[in-house]
C-alpha cells in the first residue's frame, strides 16, 4: 500500500498486519482518483473511517488544500503523516479521535472531497455518517462524497444526496454521491 501519485508518491503506507483491517488497495485507489480528476486540487478534505489514511494523504499528495482524519484509532493515521508528510504539508492536517456513532459530531465544513470508508462489517455505520454529513452541513452543492463498501451494498442516502455513479473493482464497490 503507498500513495500512487502526486508530492509523496511511491511512499509505503504503514498498516496493521490484521484480518480485520481491509486498506484500500492501490489498482482501486489509482482507479478512484482517476475518475476524480483534479477535484484534489486546493479541495478540503475529511477522510472519515480514515484507518491509516490512505486515501486523504493521496488527496494531500495531489494537492488538497486540508485535510481532516477521523477515526477511533488514529495511530496508523498519525504514524503515516510523520513517516511521510513534509512539516509544511503537517500543518494542513488535523487528526481527530472519535467513536462514528448516534452521536457523531461532524468538523466544520463544507468539505470539497468527503472520503467514507467505514469496517464493512458494521453497516449501521453508513448511515451514521449520512446522518452526521446531513446533519452538520458539511457537504456544499459541489462537494463530493466517495464511499468505499463492499460490492452489491446498497447505499441509503438522505433526500437530498443522489448517487452520482458506482464503481466495482473485484469485492469493492466506489459510490460517488453529490448533493441534489
Amino acid at each position: 500500500m503507498r500513495i500512487i501519485a502526486g508530492k509523496y508518491k511511491g511512499h509505503g503506507l504503514l498498516y496493521p498486519k490484521s484480518v480485520d483491517v481491509r486498506p484500500t488497495q492501490d489498482r482501486v485507489k489509482e482507479a478512484l482518483f482517476s475518475s476524480l480528476g483534479t477535484r484534489c486540487i486546493d479541495a478540503s478534505v475529511l477522510d472519515l473511517c480514515c484507518g491509516t489514511g490512505s486515501l486523504g494523504l493521496e488527496a494531500i499528495s495531489r494537492g488538497a488544500k486540508s485535510a481532516v482524519f477521523i477515526d477511533d484509532n488514529v495511530t496508523y493515521i498519525n504514524k503515516n503523516i510523520q513517516k511521510i508528510i513534509s512539516s509544511e504539508d503537517q500543518s494542513k492536517i488535523r487528526v481527530l479521535k472519535q467513536t462514528l456513532c448516534a452521536n457523531f459530531i461532524m468538523p466544520n465544513g463544507p468539505f470539497d472531497l468527503i472520503f467514507l470508508d467505514p469496517p464493512w462489517t458494521d453497516p449501521i455505520l453508513y448511515k451514521y455518517a449520512l446522518n452526521a454529513l446531513s446533519r452538520f452541513d458539511t457537504m456544499s452543492q459541489s462537494s463530493i462524497l466517495v464511499i468505499e463498501s463492499e460490492k452489491g451494498f446498497k447505499i441509503e442516502c438522505p433526500d437530498h444526496l443522489k448517487i452520482k455513479k458506482t464503481y466495482q473493482y473485484g469485492g469493492t464497490q466506489i459510490t460517488l454521491v453529490e448533493v441534489q
